[in-house]
């Protein structure tokens, strides 16, 4: 099969720490995060994967945007959130950013260059690993056909402590609590059939 599907138990670890964790059990060449609060469309496996055919490419985020838009706060969250509004599809770009929620990553660079261990409540990692990416001269490249959906947050209290997570409110992070908990999933891939 071109991949194999795996549950772990992730213990009391958190999100980017769960992602360390699951590169390190992955059995394939190229590593594939995909959260599970996230929707992929039609093709999002297979617009990650051909990417790979280019045996310099070490690195293909995909897009990821909120919705659905069914809501004025919906559509107004996305106008400024940190995953905006879904952009139109086309040929893979360089890019600067990428989210941990939908990327992929050959198995070396990965393990040369991990999510950065942080504080539990500190979630710039992903900005902290573009920047040592680029600065070792590795490109992420976006396959803008590679989407996933993310709901909108659920309310006032969601939004506040995503908004706290994403910045620098360690204050209100730390009145929030253990109540945000975060789940992640990892596909485990083998080598493309088109390597045989």
């Amino acid at each position: 099969p071109l991949f194999e599907v795996r549950v772990l138990d992730g213990g009391h670890r958190h999100y980017y720490e769960l992602k360390n964790l699951m590169a390190a059990e992955a059995n394939g060449e190229i590593l594939v995060f995909l959260d599970s609060d996230v929707w992929p469309r039609a093709g999002w496996l297979d617009s990650l994967l051909v990417e790979y055919d280019d045996p310099d490419t070490s690195v293909v985020a995909g897009q990821s945007f909120v919705g659905p838009l069914d809501s004025t706060f919906a559509r107004v969250l996305a106008a400024g959130w940190f995953f905006g509004i879904e952009q139109p599809g086309g040929p893979a770009v360089p890019v600067r950013e990428c989210y941990a929620n939908n990327i992929s990553f050959r198995r070396e660079v990965f393990e040369a260059h991990r999510y950065p261990e942080q504080p539990e409540r500190f979630r710039g990692q992903c900005n902290q690993l573009a920047l040592a990416l680029r600065q070792a001269g590795i490109t992420i490249l976006q396959a803008r056909d590679a989407c996933v959906m993310h709901p909108p947050p659920d309310g006032r209290v969601d939004f506040l402590q995503r908004a706290s997570l994403k910045g620098s409110d360690w204050n209100l992070n730390w009145r929030l609590g253990d109540r945000q908990k975060y789940l992640a999933c990892l596909i485990y891939t083998s080598p493309s059939p088109r390597d045989s």
